[in-house]
């Protein structure tokens, strides 16, 4: 990264970057890592059970091509 323009890579690449980041620096609240999956299954069990979870704003899908 160092200073590098990051928003024409893939996000798969951004997020492990971001991951490395939070982690290699121990950062914690207010910083956070969404949780992310590409699993049908738990991606409908988290629309059916973080509906009552305090600080969960809402869960975005996206669609990879």
């Amino acid at each position: 990264m160092n200073g590098a323009e990051m928003s024409n890579c893939p996000y798969r690449e951004r997020r492990t970057l971001f991951e490395d980041l939070l982690t290699d620096h121990g950062l914690t609240a207010p910083w956070t890592l969404c949780p992310m999956t590409t699993d049908l299954a738990k991606a409908r069990e988290w629309l059916e059970s973080w509906t009552h979870v305090s600080g969960v704003e809402g869960i975005v899908p996206k669609v990879w091509c």
